[in-house]
């Protein structure tokens, strides 16, 4: 039968395209057809039909929630599914998002990790002898070139953290995605970071100077979408792949039995 879908998920098709499938095509089944044609993956689709919505995680078959010939759907990004994109990526590299939040990690904490000796001295000396410390560590900063860049990230769904680099003007981004890597255990493919609106591009060598990122500079650091969609439509064919195995042993062991 033949099913219509309103296109809300891309501007490079029309309005709406007609899609082929059968009243037994699960809802998941129909959005990996939508896939196919508007590149959006389950996890990001909503379709609304009926005044009802469905999602990828929606259980039944189009017959069972009355979807019949001609029946048009609404086709349409899921924030909620994007969310858990992201979760299920970071889950995915064996990077936790649980509690992420409540990580008490402090700018200066994160800083500091590097001038551990420098931090030991200030806790033993007295409060004037520490603030001079810091403020001999802040002209040594400065004379080598160094900014104390505070990158606001957003790879976490939830509240913003904030991670803080030392960096010179002329290292590279790819170098600082490297440190965020350190810090954060990010791979560097899943990284997008900006710069205002600026995305900070880590090919060709190109370096914090070429942005005019300064100290000031309000960075942050965003998630590597199509990066995500890949690894879900891997994961999705190494599962698709497993179940056909599964389904072709027991389809030879029911012959089997059969001839016996």
């Amino acid at each position: 039968m033949q099913i219509v879908v309103r296109n809300g998920l891309t501007n490079s098709l029309g309005r709406s395209f007609v899609l082929v499938a059968k009243p037994t095509d699960t809802i998941f089944s129909v959005m990996a057809k939508i896939e196919d044609i508007t590149g959006v993956p389950p996890i990001q689709q909503r379709m609304v039909v009926n005044c009802k919505s469905l999602y990828d995680h929606t259980p039944g078959t189009l017959a069972d929630h009355k979807i019949g010939e001609f029946t048009t759907l609404h086709a349409m990004y899921c924030v909620s599914g994007t969310i858990r994109l992201q979760e299920k990526t970071l889950k995915a590299l064996g990077i936790a998002v649980d509690n992420a939040a409540a990580d008490s990690s402090s700018d200066e904490d994160v800083y500091d990790e590097d001038n551990a000796d420098s931090s030991s001295d200030e806790d033993v000396d007295d409060d004037n002898d520490a603030d001079s410390s810091s403020d001999d560590e802040d002209v040594n900063e400065e004379a080598a070139g160094k900014m104390r860049m505070a990158v606001t990230d957003y790879m976490i769904p939830g509240p913003a953290r904030t991670i803080t680099l030392a960096a010179e003007a002329g290292d590279t981004v790819a170098s600082v995605m490297e440190q965020v890597q350190r810090r954060r255990c990010y791979p560097v493919a899943l990284q997008v970071l900006t710069c205002g609106r600026t995305p900070l591009r880590p090919g060709g060598g190109a370096t914090l100077a070429d942005y005019n990122v300064t100290n000031d500079s309000q960075l942050e650091l965003h998630m590597n979408m199509d990066f995500a969609v890949a690894l879900d439509r891997e994961e999705r064919r190494i599962n698709m792949a497993k179940e056909m195995e599964i389904a072709a042993l027991v389809e030879q062991q029911q012959l089997a039995d059969g001839e016996k």
